[in-house]
């Protein structure tokens, strides 16, 4: 299996070089993806964030979102800080294009 960033050892969430811990995570899920064409590395910590934020029904809600990384900025001393995220849902077809584009090697 060839995952982004698994040559470099660097985690595609926070960018830290790591010669262990780093494991293939399923962009698309692998129900989505069986031929795992959308593969990235994470290392351990960010692998275990995305997979329980990913469990959590309210990770949809984009206002949460803004309050988890708020409180997360509030804890490191930022409070003046503004988060607006925003969130786009793909089509069926776009999910696709993106698996045949990484099957492709592009």
């Amino acid at each position: 299996m060839e995952a982004v960033g698994l040559r470099e050892g660097i985690c595609q969430l926070c960018r830290e070089k790591s010669d262990k811990w780093l494991s293939a995570h399923h962009v698309l899920g692998k129900e989505n993806d069986p031929k795992n064409a959308a593969l990235i590395v994470l290392c351990r910590g960010c692998h275990d964030i995305v997979t329980r934020l990913s469990a959590k029904q309210w990770v949809e809600r984009s206002e949460l979102v803004a309050d988890l990384i708020a409180l997360i900025l509030a804890r490191r001393g930022r409070t003046n800080a503004v988060v607006n995220p925003e969130i786009e849902y793909w089509t069926t077809e776009e999910i696709q294009e993106q698996i045949d584009l990484a099957e492709a090697g592009e």
